[in-house]
C-alpha cells in the first residue's frame, strides 16, 4: 500500500524495454570499468515471480 500511495500506477511487472534498455547499458559499464565481465539478462532479471504472480502485461501509463 506504501507504494500504491506514492504511485498509484505502479506496477511489478517489466516491460520488455526497460528490460533491453537496462541490457544495453551492460557494455558501457563493463567499458568504464564498474563491472568485469557482461552479465546475462537472467542474472540481473529475475522475473520468474512476477511473471506468476502478474502474468498479464505491464500496466504502465
Amino acid at each position: 500500500m506504501k507504494t500504491y500511495a506514492i504511485s498509484p500506477r505502479y506496477c511489478a511487472a517489466l516491460p520488455e524495454e526497460y528490460i533491453s534498455s537496462t541490457m544495453r547499458f551492460v557494455p558501457v559499464l563493463r567499458r568504464l570499468g564498474y563491472i568485469r565481465g557482461e552479465p546475462s539478462r537472467e542474472d540481473v532479471f529475475d522475473t520468474g515471480f512476477i511473471n506468476r504472480t502478474h502474468p498479464g502485461p505491464p500496466h504502465y501509463a
